[in-house]
């Protein structure tokens, strides 16, 4: 019977327990407080911020949470000294929009100019074209009652056509198809606004048909499309919206972006009496210094790590013992290891790649706690260890 093999998910963990003070801040922010709508969530790297949040959202069954995660970028944009140019704003902007319009239902914003292409289209080419053909059909029949009579002349069992009933009830049930294809006009239009402005003239008719572009860098991508973006957030439904990875961009124009588009939203919501939307930050500590903390969030909730160098061990060896490969490593060896972890991924990771390693060279003569030791080298330091791979660097 082969081994059963386990392995550990680098992933958040959704189903943590949340300390009662962390959880009773999350709820005050959410809940308690009508004015509080940005809401910082501040941690070092790996200290659990993620999963603190997706276990409180997993608790909150009345609540809808969406995430935009901006975890893929190009790092020379998060390296620019002088901060970032208005493109690369504009392209985090859109970013962040394209997250939020993927995890709302297309057919909910017919009358957004941004646009999935899973979304149903109301317009059907052969009910178009049946409705067409019977306008035309029909039209053509009550312009030409006389040439209609002399032609079916010699076809008695059309001579019903004829009837002025006939006639009466071709007429009713134009008018009908003439009145229900004004109102899909006007629900089209309604719907996607394509037609932006009708002006009448002696001479002519003016019609502008607003085409979608995306070349203006310098305008604020949030402010150009307002309207639409309000409605998008508007549509979503949801309660709190969860930003992940915004820091690493190193310039805060783009928390200034998002707490004035918060204020709006919240703004308008107040007027239509709708419950509030909370923007939740997951940004680390040292993001701002102590006066522009308290300028850009209304409530900052710290997560203190769940690994630190002091209790690394513990976790170390509970994850070992789960996995099945404490046994062969000697605990004194795993304490001195641990003082440099300081990170539960990195230590999740660690024993996986372990595992992978030990059981791949379980044919070689090899000590257990050398191979140990060549992982946790190998993850903290990366490059050194591609290095030494290639030769390219003498270990000493």
């Amino acid at each position: 019977m082969a081994r059963e093999y386990k392995f550990r998910a680098l992933t958040s963990n959704k189903d943590i327990k949340i300390k009662p003070v962390t959880e009773r801040a999350l709820k005050f922010a959410i809940d308690k407080n009508s004015e509080v709508t940005n809401v910082a969530i501040t941690g070092n790297y790996g200290a659990g911020k993620s999963s603190v949040v997706e276990s409180f959202e997993f608790q909150c069954t009345d609540k809808k949470f969406l995430h935009i995660s901006l975890g893929q970028y190009d790092e020379t944009i998060s390296n620019e000294k002088n901060g970032l140019n208005n493109r690369q704003i504009n392209t985090i902007e859109g970013k962040i929009i394209n997250q939020l319009l993927h995890q709302i239902n297309p057919n909910q914003i017919r009358k957004s100019i941004f646009k999935t292409l899973d979304a149903e289209s109301q317009i059907e080419p052969f009910n178009i074209s049946v409705y067409l053909g019977l306008v035309i059909l029909l039209s053509l029949y009550l312009l030409n009652i006389s040439s209609w009579n002399g032609l079916i002349q010699n076809f008695c069992w059309l001579s019903w056509t004829t009837k002025p009933i006939i006639s009466l009830l071709v007429l009713v049930i134009l008018f009908i198809l003439i009145i229900y294809g004004i109102y899909f006009l006007l629900k089209l239009q309604k719907d996607f606004g394509f037609v932006k402005k009708l002006s009448l003239k002696a001479e002519k008719i003016e019609t502008d048909i607003e085409i979608f572009s995306n070349d203006n860098s310098k305008v604020s991508y949030f402010d150009r499309y307002l309207d639409d973006v309000l409605y998008l957030f508007k549509q979503s439904g949801a309660d709190v919206i969860v930003f992940e990875d915004i820091e690493r961009f190193n310039d805060s124009r783009i928390f200034e972006k998002l707490k004035e588009l918060n204020i709006v939203i919240n703004r308008k919501r107040k007027i239509c009496r709708d419950s509030k939307l909370v923007f939740f930050y997951l940004v680390k500590d040292d993001l701002f210094e102590s006066q522009e903390r308290t300028k850009f969030f209304d409530f900052i909730i710290p997560v203190v790590p769940v690994v630190t160098a002091s209790n690394s061990y513990d976790q170390l060896s509970k994850i070992l013992k789960d996995m099945e490969l404490h046994k062969v490593l000697d605990e004194k060896f795993l304490f001195n290891i641990s003082l440099y972890l300081d990170d539960m991924r990195l230590i999740n990771n660690i024993c996986n790649e372990y595992l992978t390693y030990k059981e791949t060279l379980s044919k070689l003569p090899l000590e257990s706690e050398k191979i140990f030791s060549m992982v946790v080298y190998k993850n903290i330091f990366p490059k050194d260890f591609s290095l030494l791979q290639k030769k390219s660097r003498i270990f000493i």
